[in-house]
């Protein structure tokens, strides 16, 4: 059976915060991280939910409710019972998921309109997760299960329901994506879109001229203590290679620092890559006698950091390879006996992109010989 989100709210809360879920605030409100929720109301009957067809609206915040006898389905993200709901996101947005069972790790994945079970945008088990930039108004689907193997499924009912094993809480949240122009602080308004970056804008700070009443004369004058400079989104220039680090690259390895902290203010759209998020270019100036054959490859032990080469120019038409974690460019020998260096850029993962803070990670660039 449903029950009001309400009577696990503490239990739920304290099992998200720890798995590292977006906070959702316990009113319709906006929290410290940009993301709103609607807690309370009535809850969609059983029925409704077993089908994702069928799948009752719910919105941004927390939901309760059980997978005891549910049916199962088979999907990209497993199989088992489970049960399915229908979100309209509200604005372009990221959204957020997160779910936790009493007395199992909950699978949540999230689905693109017409229920298509083989076209999942996302699966997770035990972790939070998120879709990153929704159009306002786009209808999505989630889809809460459980494996068909876990002993969860063999226990026996509980009258107190928020003891069964098989209640669970589902968070949405949200974090609005800002347009160009848009003021972007405090956080909690949301961050920047693609291709633009929450910078200070012109100081709004005024000086003025007090009047004395009764005397009709200046008393005295001063700076308004609530003006300042306002952060808005605005659009990096992209594409265009202006300022790139230069490397020499001969038969030894060179590793370079990537360093969230540090400004990555370049932005270039890649075939592979997340929607122009800040990256860093290289302009690798090749040993003109590498050996034949040889392959440069570019690397790094964190897998969703993005890399793309181009040559011989820095524009998108010259992209040559472009992937995560490990890339290369065979038959390098014919751009370095030319003279001809190769871009390379590195693409900052989505989530410290997006501003979340990070340990810096190491790139590796190499020769590879035939």
């Amino acid at each position: 059976m449903w029950l009001p989100a309400s009577v696990f709210a503490a239990w739920s809360t304290a099992v998200l915060t720890a798995c590292g879920a977006p906070s959702v605030p316990a009113s319709n409100e906006t929290s410290e991280t940009g993301t709103t929720t609607e807690t309370g109301g009535s809850a969609p009957p059983d029925e409704a939910t077993d089908r994702c067809v069928d799948a009752p609206v719910v919105g941004i915040g927390r939901w309760i409710g059980s997978l005891r006898g549910r049916d199962a389905t088979v999907s990209t993200c497993g199989e088992g019972p489970d049960g399915f709901f229908r979100v309209i996101v509200p604005h372009r947005a990221d959204l957020y998921v997160a779910a936790v069972g009493v007395g199992f790790a909950p699978r949540v994945s999230v689905l693109a309109a017409a229920c298509d079970k083989t076209a999942e945008l996302l699966c997770v088990s035990g972790t939070p997760g998120h879709v990153s930039d929704v159009a306002g108004g786009t209808e999505l689907f989630i889809r809460v299960g459980i494996d068909k193997n876990d002993p969860a499924l063999s226990s026996e009912p509980n009258e107190d329901a928020d003891r069964d094993a098989l209640s669970f809480a589902l968070d949405l949240g949200e974090k609005k994506v800002l347009e160009p122009g848009e003021v972007c602080e405090p956080t909690s308004r949301g961050r920047c879109a693609g291709g633009s970056r929450c910078v200070g804008g012109e100081d709004t700070s005024t000086t003025g001229t007090g009047t004395n009443t009764d005397t009709g004369t200046d008393t005295d004058t001063g700076t308004d203590t609530n003006a300042g400079t306002v952060a808005v989104c605005q659009l990096v220039l992209g594409e265009s290679c202006g300022a790139p680090e230069s490397i020499q690259l001969g038969t030894k390895d060179v590793h370079v620092l990537g360093d969230p902290s540090e400004p990555w203010i370049d932005d270039h759209e890649h075939s592979c890559g997340g929607a122009r998020r800040a990256d860093r270019v290289f302009r690798v100036e090749l040993d003109p006698d590498v050996p034949d054959g040889s392959v440069l490859e570019v690397s790094s032990a964190r897998v969703d950091v993005m890399f793309a080469i181009r040559s011989p120019g820095c524009l998108p038409e010259h992209e040559r390879a472009c992937g995560s974690e490990r890339v290369s460019l065979p038959g390098i020998d014919e751009l370095a006996h030319q003279g001809v260096p190769a871009w390379v850029f590195v693409e900052l993962p989505p989530d410290l992109s997006e501003g979340a803070l990070g340990d810096p990670f190491e790139i590796v660039l190499r020769v590879l010989p035939p």
